[in-house]
């Protein structure tokens, strides 16, 4: 792994869901066959992409050239009400709006340089 996270050994280029006494940690997201890898994030966050339109255990299968769209939305949801959204920041200190919107624009630069045709994957 990267600095920046990126799972860059990853050659099955699958996501990853880490799993501790029965409940999702994290999300591992990217898209099937790319060279880019994937990269994680809580799922403490999972209700702000939920929230902004973008469910990424439901979009797992999703087209690359579908996803940028998606993201590009979620991404617009959360910028311009921020303030309902930091509302959601979890009470735990794991994950928090900036990283969430980092996180979704990290997605959508992927899904904007892999294939159109590229799968994404996520797992929940």
């Amino acid at each position: 792994m990267d600095s920046a996270g990126f799972d860059v050994g990853d050659s099955r280029r699958f996501v990853h869901l880490l799993v501790a006494n029965g409940q999702a940690m994290s999300y591992w997201c990217g898209f099937e066959k790319t060279a880019i890898g994937s990269i994680n994030m809580t799922s403490n966050v999972a209700v702000m992409w939920r929230w902004a339109g973008a469910d990424l255990s439901e979009l797992a299968g999703t087209p690359a050239r579908e996803m940028r769209n998606i993201l590009a939305d979620a991404i617009h949801n959360m910028l311009i009400e921020p303030d309902k959204y930091r509302a959601l920041n979890p009470k735990n200190g794991w994950g928090d709006y900036a990283s969430c919107l980092v996180y979704l624009l990290a997605l959508a630069v992927m899904a904007g340089e892999v294939d159109p045709e590229d799968t994404f994957r996520a797992n929940h």
